[in-house]
């Protein structure tokens, strides 16, 4: 599969020449190309946004990051490879890492008619819109927005609960 590591990001840094970024990644996704710490750097250079873009590793099930580090997350084709309890596990540290009043866009993929019948049995992994929609409720997000493009479901929402119980 082909590639481009840091594609949101790097989408987001042109039409926001004042963010900052830090990108969190554990760079083992071996079906990706290329995938690493050095070839996304290499794409946020060509990009013109390595300046205000940080890599960092890790793992987004335990993110080493204080809690209200940031004004905003978003995430991208990445916990939708989760299981069901890392994807909570997940969406409940990024609203710990995100600042009360910041936002969150989450694109995964959701199935519909043409994948079902493009992949067969693969599309029963993946999970509907109500499911992505009931554990941003639950880890503590506000869903202000949604929408769907093609087979990814776009959710944006806000940090405006108090932090979810475990």
């Amino acid at each position: 599969m082909a590639a481009v590591p840091g594609r949101l990001t790097i989408a987001l840094g042109r039409a926001r020449p004042r963010l900052t970024f830090t990108g969190l990644d554990n760079f083992s996704a071996d079906y990706i190309h290329g995938h690493g710490a050095e070839n996304t750097e290499r794409n946020f250079r060509l990009a013109g946004i390595a300046d205000r873009a940080t890599i960092r590793p890790g793992d987004m099930r335990e993110m080493p990051f204080e809690p209200g580090s940031f004004q905003g997350a978003m995430s991208s084709a990445a916990i939708d490879h989760l299981e069901a309890e890392g994807i909570r596990k997940t969406l409940r540290e990024i609203h710990r890492v995100v600042e009360p009043g910041g936002q969150f866009l989450l694109l995964v993929i959701v199935p519909n008619v043409w994948l079902r019948i493009a992949f067969g049995p693969l599309v029963g992994r993946m999970r509907p819109r109500s499911f992505w929609q009931n554990e941003l409720t639950a880890a503590g997000f506000d869903i202000q927005r949604q929408g769907t493009v093609r087979t990814t479901a776009l959710f944006l929402s806000r940090n405006d609960k108090p932090q979810a119980k475990e």
